[in-house]
C-alpha cells in the first residue's frame, strides 16, 4: 500500500497528522501538504475543525466550572474565618 493511501486511511480514521507522520516515517509537513491538497476532504476537514472547537469549548466550560465551585469554597471559608476573628475581637475587647 501507498504511504499516501495508508495516510488518508488513518486521517479518516481521526489520526492526527503528527502521528500519521510518525507511523509512515513521513515528517508533519509531507503529511499535512498531502492532506491539505486533496479537494474531496474539505468537508471532513470542516468536520474535525467543528469537533475540535467544541472540544476546546467543552474543556473551557468545564474549567470555569471546577474553578467556581473551589473559588465559592475558598470564599465561604474565608468568610467564616472573618466571623469568628470579628466575633472575638467584638466580646474579648471590652
Amino acid at each position: 500500500m501507498d504511504w499516501k493511501e495508508e495516510a488518508l486511511k488513518l486521517y479518516k480514521a481521526g489520526c492526527k497528522v503528527t502521528e500519521i507522520g510518525n507511523k509512515l516515517g513521513k515528517s508533519r509537513k509531507t503529511i499535512s501538504e498531502y492532506i491539505n491538497h486533496l479537494p474531496e476532504l474539505a468537508a471532513l476537514n470542516a468536520a474535525r475543525k467543528n469537533q475540535a472547537l467544541a472540544a476546546r469549548k467543552k474543556y473551557k466550560r468545564d474549567w470555569k466550572r471546577k474553578s467556581s465551585v473551589v473559588d465559592a469554597a475558598l470564599m465561604k471559608r474565608q468568610h467564616d474565618i472573618d466571623v469568628l476573628v470579628l466575633s472575638k475581637e467584638q466580646y474579648f475587647n471590652e
